[in-house]
């Protein structure tokens, strides 16, 4: 003797909603949803299944199930199903004989499409319904807002690098022109210290012009005069003492420290 819709319920739709991870906590029996039209005639409707799911931590109908025995087809209950879900404001409808699962459309049609395979997981429904739906597209919207302020952050971060490595190359362009006035100056007064030294006889302090200049990479060749009285041959840092014994000193004495010193005061404050 073929299942009634209660037995069929029993032995059949139950187990198969456990299966699929229907929890008693999320499925309600004979629920009334208030007046539907049942068989042209309007009156308090009683849904035989209706599952929810969690959402954000508040249990949300999610879709009503219509049960028919099993020897009938469970199309016959699209039309009460939809109905149901209604009257409940569930996203979804489905009706079932305890073998068969079709999900009906917004009209209560279940449409051209072959019984389900399964029946949908609570996870299923979950990311299928509404609230879920645009929760996840509010937090989408939250994430790519939040990635395109990270990608302005990092844009301004390089903006401010290339700044500063801007600036920094400015400094170090005025700084290198600074040194390279200041040792162009240094230059061109241990030229006129030479000349001068060379001009007035000075052979030691021209022998200390000329090594500033040695230093500058300014070959005092160069810079004799051809008229001057006194030839200042090329010089070494050995010159830096000063030889008593070098031919161009030879007839002068050899200076004392402090004298030296003295020299070169009167020499740079002159």
């Amino acid at each position: 003797m073929p299942l009634d819709e209660q037995s069929t319920k029993i032995e059949l739709i139950g187990p198969a909603l456990e299966a699929r991870g229907w929890t008693l906590s999320l499925v309600a029996q004979e629920v009334k949803t208030g007046r539907v039209s049942l068989a042209g005639e309007w009156s308090a409707g009683t849904a035989d299944y209706v599952l929810s799911v969690v959402i954000d931590g508040q249990k949300m109908p999610a879709a009503v199930l219509e049960a028919k025995a099993v020897h009938r087809d469970p199309k016959v209950g699209a039309g009460q199903a939809r109905d149901y879900a209604r009257s409940i404001k569930a996203p979804f409808a489905f009706a079932t004989n305890g073998h068969a699962f079709v999900e009906v459309d917004s009209e209560g049609n279940p449409g051209s499409q072959e019984p389900l395979e399964q029946f949908p997981t609570s996870s299923e429904l979950k990311q299928r319904h509404p609230i879920q739906q645009e929760q996840e597209l509010q937090r989408q919207k939250e994430r790519e807002e939040k990635e395109r302020r990270e990608r302005q952050r990092q844009e301004r971060e390089r903006e401010a690098r290339r700044r500063e490595e801007e600036a920094k190359k400015r400094r170090v362009s005025a700084a290198t022109q600074q040194r390279a006035q200041e040792n162009h100056n240094l230059v061109e007064q241990a030229k006129q210290d030479y000349f001068w030294a060379v001009d007035k006889g000075y052979r030691w302090a021209a022998a200390q012009a000329a090594l500033r200049l040695k230093d500058a990479d300014v070959d005092v060749a160069d810079l004799r005069p051809k008229d001057a009285d006194v030839d200042v041959p090329d010089l070494h840092p050995k010159d830096a003492d000063v030889d008593a014994a070098d031919p161009w000193i030879q007839a002068e004495e050899k200076p004392s420290r402090t004298g030296v010193f003295r020299f070169l005061k009167r020499l740079f404050n002159r």
